[in-house]
């Protein structure tokens, strides 16, 4: 927007929906499951970031233990997400976070 923020959105049938994450400045979606829940990433006001889940628009932050910029890039209908994380080496890896619902 003008605000420079970053905003998730779905356009469904033709129906263009924004989507946002209270308490967060941005938000960027990545992945959506047959069901309509969504994954992304969110950046807190103090510029850090981390991976989300968006169900029944309610926002979900997820954080990789001992990781930063934690990122959710896709999930299926099981609840089954998969993502990215830095490492305190700074080295990215991935993560399967098993049934998050």
């Amino acid at each position: 927007d003008f605000n420079f923020t970053a905003h998730g959105f779905l356009l469904q049938a033709g129906d263009f929906q924004s989507i946002d994450c209270p308490g967060y400045t941005s938000l960027f979606l990545s992945g959506l499951n047959p069901v309509g829940e969504m994954t992304g990433g969110v950046t807190s006001t103090d510029g850090s970031q981390h991976g989300a889940m968006v169900r029944d628009g309610v926002c979900t932050q997820i954080d990789f233990p001992s990781g930063t910029g934690t990122y959710a890039n896709a999930l299926n209908s099981q609840g089954d997400v998969v993502g990215r994380y830095t490492g305190p080496d700074r080295t990215v890896h991935g993560y399967l976070l098993p049934h998050v619902r």
